[in-house]
């Protein structure tokens, strides 16, 4: 219950040395839970930015960032249109932000350094499921449940869990978070079925033999009999299901490595360090051009926090 979610994001086992301080920077900085989730926040956030007279556009691509002197002069979208700007507070991977779309020719050597470090080893894999009919945890009968952890059951069990994670192997015996949505948000769901979905950590990205689909039908079945220990019969009403591994959360999403938090938690990239040194604060060499999203302080999740601290230093600029 302590260590698992510790090492949620890190790429160690419970008895690696520096781990507890995941547990420490976990408690210190997790909010509360948003009623509805994150597509709740998601639809929040944009009802908030319309009122406020801003455009979303979601059916576009930016291919780069244009600079002109060693200042942002503005983005260049698919197709060739440019839109003008001054600042920009770029939340994607800071990889993705400085590598790709600026460019490291726009980047002195020690930045580029730093960030070509920064490490996004990515090792969790999301499994979701749509359940025809109910959902009940057989330790609570009765009781709606959102959310388990389930898997090892001691801090040795983790660490042999992590250790096919070196060796370039998924686990025969990951340890996973599980959430009901639907519970709270039956609308996610047809009346009386559900949805389910889990983290599924000890998956690498890099797996030896690639991520067949042999492999991933085995991870698949993994998962599916260890919820279905908890949760019986669930496996009998699966109306269907997804499979996303760390090399499909790179190409869908727009992750490095397919890391889910946009790079690893360790002690040498938490805050100051995170994602480099020459960028604890938000501000890039670049002028005009801020980092906002899960590879700045305080990291990966669904807290806003990076966005509104690179919001900030670019309004204080």
């Amino acid at each position: 219950a302590l260590a698992a979610p510790a090492l949620v994001g890190s790429y160690n086992g419970p008895w690696a040395a520096g781990t507890a301080a995941g547990l420490v920077f976990r408690e210190c900085t997790r909010g509360r839970s948003a009623v509805g989730g994150p597509a709740a926040l998601v639809g929040a956030l944009a009802a908030a930015c319309e009122a406020a007279g801003v455009s979303v556009l979601t059916d576009r691509r930016v291919e780069a960032i244009t600079v002109r002197d060693g200042r942002v002069g503005g983005v260049r979208l698919a197709g060739g249109e440019e839109i003008a700007t001054g600042t920009i507070v770029a939340t994607c991977n800071p990889r993705t932000t400085l590598l790709e779309l600026v460019g490291a020719r726009w980047l002195d050597a020690t930045t580029e350094l730093e960030i070509e470090r920064f490490r996004c080893r990515g090792t969790t894999a999301v499994m979701l499921l749509a359940v025809d009919g109910p959902v009940e945890v057989a330790a609570l009968p009765g009781e709606p449940v959102e959310r388990l952890r389930l898997g090892a059951s001691s801090f040795d069990e983790l660490e042999r869990a992590f250790d096919a994670v070196k060796y370039r192997q998924a686990s025969p015996q990951p340890y996973s978070e599980v959430w009901i949505p639907s519970i709270e948000s039956p609308e996610l769901a047809p009346a009386g079925c559900h949805v389910v979905a889990a983290l599924v950590s000890c998956a690498p990205y890099d797996l030896a033999d690639g991520w067949s689909p042999t492999t991933r039908e085995v991870l698949i079945q993994g998962t599916v009999r260890q919820i279905n220990d908890h949760i019986p019969g669930i496996r009998e009403r699966l109306a269907g299901g997804k499979l996303l591994a760390p090399p499909d959360l790179e190409r869908e999403l727009a992750l490095p490595g397919g890391h889910l938090f946009h790079g690893e938690s360790a002690l040498d990239q938490f805050l100051f360090l995170r994602p480099g040194l020459g960028l604890a604060h938000y501000a890039t060499p670049i002028e005009g051009l801020y980092l906002g999203g899960g590879g700045s302080h305080p990291g990966g999740g669904i807290s806003g926090m990076p966005g509104r601290l690179g919001a900030q230093a670019a309004l204080a600029r």
